[in-house]
């Protein structure tokens, strides 16, 4: 891939980013605060008949791929930018069935290292209340930000606190029309002047109906000052066709153009965690195959970049445990995986198509895995106490 531009996406993945917002990856915002909403929903939907099983350039430069458990819940995300790096989410749930935990693995030193974790917490509305960042630095784990989020008898949020130890470091406060439809977002951050966060960027909302046409930015210099927008089109089927984002001068600075196949939205799992980077939410009807994206070079000059392709499977069931979950690890997993079960119990482990992969007897509290391709599997031990399972990844 042309290394056009800065590859912020995996900033998040490595967690060099100490704090993020729910709602805004990498510097690009996720423009209707609600799209997080319906994704969550479609991730327990029970009918749906395909899901997103990944995305890679058309020069093979950047793939990732998604991995969901028998409960249709994105269990772990794989990464990997060719001669660069390789990456691992993986999720963990309460009994709730709400994300608590994403542990990130980068792949150093021939191991896959935990360098990150983030932690969640909800509030009794079921809405994301808090998200602490650790990471391994210096050979400890370290704080890095905590944020916290409030929200409005409608459950839309209308504050979030970044705190960097004991220090409020950042707040944004959401507004809203009257017809429940985001209309701005007034960012304020401490700085060198000011230990308190004083107001510096703001951005504003405008439709037609509930089709979000453009977003503007507005920085504090000396008043308000416009600083560039982000355009969207549609095409007759409601699907945003294009995202733009303009600079103060009216200049492109990145642009993504989508195509779309018949399938419908309703009928997709879509892999959605807060962290995501991709794919992009938009309340579509169908979904797309494919993203043309733009990006400013080094020179300041817009250039085409690269394809983004979207694939997509057919939802088949997977074998459901009936006893209690099974400890087992590493996670991801390379050539072995340990287990605390008893020697002599039956292991059968499944791919996420439900198809029976591997069977052995277990020996020492030890199988080989090495055998298995890249991606995420349930395994099931049967034993003297019924049976139990685990879900685990293979990434080498």
């Amino acid at each position: 891939m042309k290394k056009i531009s800065i590859l912020l996406s995996c900033c998040l993945l490595f967690g060099c980013i100490q704090a993020q917002n729910i709602h805004h990856r990498y510097g690009l915002k996720d423009r209707n605060v609600t799209h997080f909403t319906k994704a969550e929903q479609l991730i327990f939907n029970e009918r749906a008949q395909y899901y997103m099983s990944g995305y890679y350039t058309d020069d093979n430069y950047e793939t990732c791929s998604f991995y969901f458990d028998n409960n249709n819940r994105l269990i772990a995300v794989y990464s990997e930018f060719t001669g660069e790096y390789m990456v691992i989410d993986t999720l963990r749930y309460n009994d709730a069935g709400q994300m608590v935990r994403l542990e990130g693995y980068q792949w150093l030193n021939n191991e896959w290292k935990n360098v990150y974790y983030i932690d969640y917490t909800y509030n009794t509305a079921g809405l994301i209340a808090s998200r602490t960042n650790y990471n391994w630095l210096n050979n400890e784990w370290t704080l890095g930000g905590v944020y916290e989020y409030s929200y409005n008898p409608s459950n839309q949020i209308i504050l979030t606190e970044l705190f960097l130890g004991n220090q409020l470091f950042q707040t944004i406060d959401y507004s809203y029309y009257d017809n429940g439809l985001l209309k701005t977002e007034l960012w304020s951050d401490a700085g060198f002047y000011s230990t308190y966060p004083e107001p510096s960027e703001k951005y504003t909302y405008y439709y037609e109906g509930t089709q979000l046409q453009y977003v503007l930015d507005s920085i504090v210099d000396f008043g308000w000052e416009y600083d560039g927008r982000e355009e969207f089109e549609y095409d007759n089927n409601g699907n945003c066709t294009l995202r733009q984002t303009l600079d103060q001068n009216g200049d492109v600075t990145e642009k993504s153009i989508y195509e779309f196949e018949s399938r419908l939205v309703d009928n997709t799992l879509i892999p959605s965690h807060p962290e995501l980077t991709r794919p992009f939410i938009y309340n579509n009807v169908n979904t797309y195959n494919r993203e043309h994206w733009y990006a400013l070079d080094v020179e300041h000059v817009l250039q085409y970049v690269c394809d983004y392709i979207y694939d997509y499977s057919t939802i088949n069931a997977i074998p459901t445990p009936t006893e209690a979950s099974l400890n087992c690890y590493p996670n991801p997993a390379n050539n072995m995986l340990n287990i605390d079960g008893n020697d002599g119990a039956t292991v059968r482990i499944y791919d996420m198509a439900g198809r029976l992969v591997q069977q052995s007897v277990l020996d020492s509290q030890r199988i080989n895995v090495s055998n298995l391709l890249q991606g995420s599997y349930l395994l099931q031990l049967d034993g003297e106490n019924g049976t139990k399972s685990c879900h685990f990844v293979i990434a080498r």
